[in-house]
């Protein structure tokens, strides 16, 4: 169940990238920023969803982690 989730929301991130790369090709760049963007939110930041909701030992807060990486 948990793993369907999660292979939807990466199958919905290729089917944005892939409209995102037929609209560049037709110049539709505001589009392609969204779509873009959307690809983005749906591969990396719907995982930390998955694994803090389902597998928190596996979760990595990536805020607290840039936060130390600029106080270097």
């Amino acid at each position: 169940m948990q793993n369907d989730i999660f292979k939807k929301w990466i199958y919905f991130a290729e089917q944005d990238l892939n409209f995102a790369k037929s609209g560049l090709k037709d110049k539709f760049y505001s589009h392609v920023c969204f779509l873009s963007q959307q690809t983005v939110e749906k591969a990396c930041v719907m995982p930390d969803r998955f694994f803090y909701e389902f597998r928190p030992e596996l979760f990595i807060d990536r805020s607290t982690l840039f936060g130390k990486l600029f106080l270097i």
